[in-house]
C-alpha cells in the first residue's frame, strides 16, 4: 500500500491531516534515502550526493509516486525531463510535501557525468530556474541563510556547468537572482551605517577567505604567494577561514598559518554569525579566493561586508553574484575582450597574477629522492602519458582523444586517477570507444600524498592536459619537473592556463588547436625522444618566468590601491 492510500484509510475526512501525514512520512524517506535506494552507477553510501544523485534522480521519482495519487504516479513515471509541463507538475506535487532540498536538488543540480544533450540540458535548467522564480510559494521561502546552506549540504548543485566550454555568465547571475528571492536573508548589507573614508597615511584594510587557504590545496597555492608578499607598509592584510588555526596541519598551509598567524581570522561556524563578524572587522577589500567551490564562502559573497568585493581564479568561473565588483584575472588566460563572460567587472593583470613558488621547493623536503618507474611498477619501455585529474575533467570529447593516443602508439600508457569517483556508464562509454585492449592500458591510480604524486609526474613522458576544463596547477607543477604539457585551448579562463603558460615562456609548440593536432604533438613527444629532448630543453629555459613572479605582487599592489580610490 502506497503511502497516499494509507493517508486515506487512516484519515479518510480530514485532508490537512492527511497532507501532513504525507509531508512527513516523505521527509523520513528522504532523510534516510541512502538506505531504501540502490544505485548501480557508484557506490550511494561512500560517494558524495552531489556525485550520486544524476544516477538516482528516476528513482526518487518513483519513490514520490507512493506519496501521490495512482494517476499522478502514472504520470509521473513518463519521466518526460523535456517537457516543461512535466517538470511543472513535479514541481507542484514537491510544493505540496514542503520539501525544499528534494526541490533544489531535483530541479537545479546538473549532471557531472552524463552529459549528452548538454545545449538541451543547459535550457532545461534555465527553465527550472524560472520556474522557482514564478512559482516557488513564499511560505517555503528560506527563513535564513544558515537553513539553505542545510539544504545544500555543503555542496554546489552548479558545480559542474563549469566543465561545459560555456559562457555560464547568463546562468549564474539567473540563479542567483533566483536565490535571493527564496532566501531573502541572502540579501545582507554589512555597510549601511558605516562610514568608507580613510585618512591619508591610514594602511588599506584587506583579508583574503577561503576555507581552503588552511587545507593543501590549489587554492592555496594560487594565493600564498600574493598574500605574504603584499607591501605591509601600504595593507593591512589578513587571511580568514574556519579552522582553528593550531588544527591546521598541513605542510604548505601550517607554515602559511606560522608566517601570518597574527594576521589569521578564524571564522564561526554558521553563515549568519560569520556576516556579523566580518562586517565588525571593517575590511575595505575582501577577496574571494574561490567562489562556487565552497557553499559556505558562495552565500557569504551574497552580502555586502566590504565596499570593495572581489572573485578571482580560484573556481576559474564568474560568480554571477552582484555583490562582487571585480573579477581579477591575467591578459595570459583570457581572450582579447572577456567581460562578456562575466558578472563582476574584469580586471586583467599583465602578469600571470599569481605569485607562484615552485612546487617541488614547497610541497617536498629539502632531501627527497624520486623513486624509479620501476619503483612505482611502471616500465621503462612504455611511454606514459599522465592527466591525474579529477574524473569530470575527462570529458566525452577528451576520451576520444586519449583513444587516440593509444591507436597511434601502441607503446603508450595513460595515467588517469579515481580519487574523485568514475561512474559505471563513463567507463562503459570508454569501453565501447576503445576496446578492451586500449582500455587496458590506462592505468588508475588511487589518491595519494603529494609527494608520491609529484614522482608519478616526474615519471611521466607527457602530461596530458584535459580538454576542455585544462589544469592549472598540475601544468605548474609538471613544468617545475620539466615535463611537456600538451594542451589545447578554449575561449574560457578555466581552459586556457596551460596556453597561457606557454605564452608566458615564449613559445607554444605544444599547443593545439585540433583534437587530432593535440594527437600527433602528444604521440610525437611520446615516441621522438629528440623532440621531447628540445620541448624539455625549452621548458627548463624557460619557467623561471612563471615562479615567483614579481610583477603579479606588483600589479595586486596597483589594483587595490586603484580600486580602492574609487569606491
Amino acid at each position: 500500500m502506497s503511502y497516499y492510500s494509507r493517508a486515506f484509510a487512516l484519515y479518510p475526512e480530514d485532508k490537512e491531516v492527511r497532507r501532513k501525514y504525507l509531508i512527513k512520512n516523505f521527509q523520513g524517506v528522504m532523510f534516510n534515502l541512502k538506505n531504501v535506494i540502490t544505485c548501480s552507477e557508484m557506490d550511494i553510501v561512500k560517494n558524495s550526493m552531489t556525485y550520486v544523485f544524476e544516477h538516482i534522480k528516476n528513482s526518487m521519482v518513483s519513490l514520490i509516486g507512493y506519496f501521490v495519487s495512482d494517476e499522478d504516479k502514472t504520470y509521473l513515471e513518463k519521466k518526460q525531463w523535456t517537457d516543461i509541463k512535466y517538470r511543472k507538475k513535479l514541481f507542484d506535487i514537491l510544493v505540496d510535501l514542503e520539501n525544499k532540498s528534494v526541490l533544489i536538488w531535483m530541479f537545479l543540480h546538473f549532471n557531472y557525468y552524463i552529459t549528452d544533450d548538454l545545449d538541451i540540458k543547459r535550457k532545461i535548467l534555465l527553465e527550472n530556474i524560472e520556474m522557482f522564480n514564478k512559482y516557488y510559494p513564499e511560505k517555503l521561502y528560506f527563513k535564513s541563510v544558515d537553513e539553505l546552506f542545510i539544504v545544500f549540504a555543503n555542496s554546489n548543485p552548479l558545480y559542474s556547468i563549469s566543465y561545459h566550454n560555456r559562457n555560464n555568465k547568463d546562468v549564474l547571475s539567473s540563479y542567483s537572482k533566483m536565490l535571493r528571492k527564496i532566501c531573502p536573508d541572502l540579501n545582507y548589507n554589512g555597510l549601511v551605517n558605516r562610514k568608507t573614508s580613510k585618512s591619508p597615511n591610514e594602511k588599506i584594510k584587506v583579508c583574503f577567505f577561503s576555507d581552503l587557504l588552511t587545507l593543501e590545496s590549489s587554492v592555496l597555492r594560487d594565493r600564498i604567494g600574493i598574500i605574504s608578499q603584499l607591501p605591509t607598509d601600504k595593507f593591512d592584510i589578513y587571511y580568514m577561514g574556519f579552522k582553528a588555526g593550531d588544527k591546521i596541519s598541513g605542510l604548505m598551509s601550517k607554515t602559511f598559518y606560522s608566517m601570518l598567524k597574527t594576521k589569521y581570522i578564524q571564522l564561526p561556524e554558521k553563515i549568519s554569525d560569520c556576516r556579523k563578524f566580518i562586517e565588525n572587522k571593517k575590511f575595505d577589500v575582501l577577496v574571494y579566493c574561490e567562489i562556487g567551490m565552497q557553499v559556505r564562502a558562495q552565500f557569504l559573497s551574497y552580502a555586502r561586508l566590504a565596499p570593495i568585493q572581489v572573485n578571482t581564479w580560484g573556481h576559474s568561473e564568474t560568480s554571477g553574484i552582484d555583490t562582487i565588483d571585480y573579477f581579477v584575472s591575467s591578459k595570459y588566460f583570457e581572450i582579447e575582450q572577456p567581460q562578456g563572460q562575466y558578472s563582476e567587472k574584469i580586471y586583467l593583470m599583465d602578469s600571470l597574477s599569481t605569485y607562484y613558488y615552485p612546487p617541488s621547493k614547497i610541497l617536498l623536503s629539502d632531501n627527497y629522492v624520486f623513486k624509479s618507474r620501476k619503483d612505482l611498477n611502471l616500465s621503462d619501455d612504455d611511454h606514459i602519458y599522465g592527466c591525474i585529474q579529477s574524473s569530470f575533467k575527462i570529458s566525452e570529447e577528451f576520451e576520444k582523444i586519449i583513444d587516440g593516443i593509444l591507436k597511434n602508439d601502441p607503446k603508450g600508457k595513460i595515467i588517469l586517477s579515481y580519487y574523485q569517483p568514475f561512474c559505471k556508464s563513463q567507463i562503459e562509454r570508454m569501453r565501447r570507444l576503445m576496446g578492451e585492449e586500449r582500455l587496458k592500458r590506462i592505468i588508475f591510480l588511487p589518491g595519494m600524498p603529494i609527494p608520491k604524486y609529484l614522482n608519478y609526474i616526474k615519471c611521466f613522458d607527457v602530461m596530458i592536459d584535459p580538454y576542455p576544463f585544462g589544469g592549472c596547477n598540475t601544468s605548474m607543477e609538471a613544468f617545475d619537473l620539466d615535463i611537456p604539457v600538451v594542451t589545447m585551448p578554449t575561449r574560457f579562463l578555466n581552459g586556457r592556463f596551460t596556453f597561457g603558460m606557454y605564452k608566458k615562456m615564449g613559445f607554444i609548440d605544444l599547443v593545439a588547436d585540433t583534437a587530432q593536432n593535440y594527437i600527433t604533438i602528444a604521440v610525437k613527444l611520446g615516441t621522438d625522444t629528440n623532440f621531447k629532448k628540445s620541448m624539455i630543453e625549452k621548458i627548463s629555459n624557460n619557467k623561471k618566468m612563471l615562479f615567483q613572479e614579481r610583477a603579479s605582487v606588483n600589479d595586486w599592489e596597483t589594483f587595490l590601491l586603484t580600486a580602492y580610490r574609487n569606491i
